[in-house]
């Protein structure tokens, strides 16, 4: 596990790993040995023992955004499906009911709504005709986005 998305430190470079089983535990140690950074380290601690409000915060900011993606789903898009998850910033949500084929969405909403999201065909096997939209942004352009991907749906 890492700090890393929890609390944008990907250009820290740092992960930790917990291997319960002694034995297991020994043998990676034996095959790897840990370079850490200090400033990666300082940055991981810090995080770890004062992030804790910020982590909070972060929480209901999401929360908000999801319950935007939700209103605005069954305002403009009423027959998409989509369920607020437990534990994610990716919100998917199943377009099935707007498109009659299975287009490649990702390219389908770069190019006729200027927004990048990852078509569900990228995840899973029967992943045609939905997204994953990543909400971990300002709601701002949460709006935005959702506003474009309505034009571009009722563009077809």
């Amino acid at each position: 596990m890492a700090p890393s998305k929890t609390f944008n430190l990907a250009g820290m470079k740092i992960a930790n790993i917990i291997i319960p089983n002694s034995e297991l535990r020994e043998k990676w140690q034996s095959r790897n040995l840990p370079v850490v950074n200090p400033i990666s380290l300082a940055a991981a601690q810090g995080v770890y023992e004062n992030g804790g409000a910020w982590l909070d915060a972060l929480r209901v900011y999401l929360d908000g955004n999801f319950a935007e993606v939700e209103s605005f789903l069954n305002q403009h898009l009423s027959e998409a499906e989509f369920a607020i998850p437990n534990a994610t910033y990716l919100a998917w949500i199943d377009l099935s009911a707007y498109f009659s084929d299975s287009p490649n969405l990702t390219r389908f909403f770069a190019e006729n709504a200027g927004v990048i999201l990852e078509g569900g065909e990228m995840f899973i096997d029967n992943g045609a005709n939905k997204i994953r939209l990543n909400v971990a942004c300002p709601r701002s352009v949460v709006n935005e986005g959702l506003g474009r991907i309505l034009g571009a749906i009722r563009e077809l």
